[in-house]
């Protein structure tokens, strides 16, 4: 566990509570903020992150630097989570203290107020941090769209290990909340978890708690469209099938490209966004498929690990946007903006492009994201906005 950034004392603050954040990216961070000034107002925050590349932490370290009351940021390893987990079977007795010392230290705080997660799908160490913690709230915000998942079934159905004597495997959150609440499985999540809305209104200012940050997306956003102010403008957001090993690059390209062909008319400029975790984007290989018929721009990198939400206008003035992920979900509700999923449009396309051992993610994937924008024209934003598009 590496401590990441230290903000400096701050004069005249007397916490209301102290507040722990696990998160994996600055998409997951600025969800968490605004959750977290909804439920507490103002707080003494620190943060722990998992982090996926060296992008995200840098993106993690920048964005602390900007809000001053985030205090402490760690950037902390499976290896380290799987050595405390190791700790229950090695000092039966012990073990508890030993983990409790280790982390306090580590953590510089013995006792915090709340614990706000993204999931709890993938290790033990929201299940370590409640036993280090055990008087703080536990409160997750799902993933980015706000679709809670049943630990147990995800793992079964993703073939990971389950470890019923692990005795940090399994946590019941307090408090459920997101701006778009999807339960993925059958299984009740919300049996003894309280659920939460997070009004859409909060998680649009969370982005203006970065100042600097935002300032600088805003002058970059109006010079970029100032730019191509007299062209047909297109946005396309990128996923990364080629980084989740369902397709290879070039496949991925191909499509991207195709999906250009079908849906920006010719002589357009089309602004592509990558995904945050794509780290092979080359623009110049779009530009050698497509030839001089479409103009391609690939967003500033500055802004690549940033939630494709915060980008607010350059979704307002683009005539079309391209997604096949919960982009389609998020836009629709945010900005009211419709978004093309050319799979939606046309299954035949992701069956000639994806092997048929992933035809089942594939569906999964439409289906995430499809089945929750059918239902939100008629969603009361109270309750659920949609539940069990797991059916297996």
């Amino acid at each position: 566990m590496k401590l990441l950034y230290k903000n400096a004392p701050q004069k005249n603050l007397t916490p209301i509570k102290k507040v722990l954040i696990h998160t994996y990216s600055v998409g997951y961070l600025y969800t968490q903020l605004a959750v977290i000034k909804n439920l507490f107002g103002d707080c003494q925050i620190d943060v722990i992150l998992s982090s996926f590349s060296d992008s995200t932490t840098t993106s993690v370290l920048e964005m602390a630097q900007d809000i001053d009351f985030l205090n402490n940021v760690w950037v902390i390893s499976e290896q380290y989570i799987k050595e405390l987990e190791m700790m229950q079977y090695q000092s039966e007795n012990l073990f508890l203290n030993k983990i409790k010392g280790i982390l306090h230290g580590n953590l510089m705080s013995e006792d915090y107020d709340a614990i706000v997660y993204v999931h709890d799908v993938i290790n033990s160490l929201i299940g370590i941090l409640k036993a280090c913690y055990p008087k703080a709230q536990l409160i997750t915000v799902g993933d980015g769209s706000g679709a809670f998942n049943d630990k147990e079934i995800w793992k079964q159905h993703y073939k990971a290990k389950i470890n019923k004597n692990n005795i940090f495997e399994f946590v019941i959150p307090d408090i459920a909340i997101n701006i778009l609440p999807v339960q993925v499985y059958k299984k009740d999540f919300f049996e003894k978890t309280q659920l939460k809305i997070l009004p859409k209104e909060d998680y649009l200012e969370s982005f203006k708690l970065a100042p600097n940050i935002y300032k600088q997306k805003n002058d970059y956003l109006n010079k970029l469209l100032s730019q191509y102010s007299d062209k047909v403008k297109c946005f396309l957001i990128s996923e990364n099938y080629a980084q989740a090993k369902m397709l290879s690059y070039e496949d991925e390209m191909t499509l991207s490209s195709e999906f250009i062909k079908q849906y920006c008319p010719k002589n357009s400029v089309v602004f592509i966004k990558p995904h945050p975790l794509e780290n092979i984007f080359k623009i110049e290989e779009y530009k050698t498929i497509l030839g001089d018929n479409w103009e391609i721009v690939e967003l500033d990198k500055t802004f690549a690990t940033y939630p494709v939400e915060m980008l607010s206008d350059l979704i307002k003035s683009c005539d079309v946007i391209i997604s096949s992920g919960a982009a389609r979900l998020t836009l629709k509700y945010l900005y009211n903006r419709d978004v093309i999923c050319p799979f939606c449009k046309d299954e035949a396309l992701y069956l000639k492009y994806f092997k048929e051992d992933k035809y089942h993610a594939m569906r999964f994937i439409i289906d995430y994201t499809d089945k929750p924008l059918k239902a939100l024209g008629n969603w009361d934003m109270k309750s659920l906005l949609y539940s069990n598009i797991r059916e297996d």
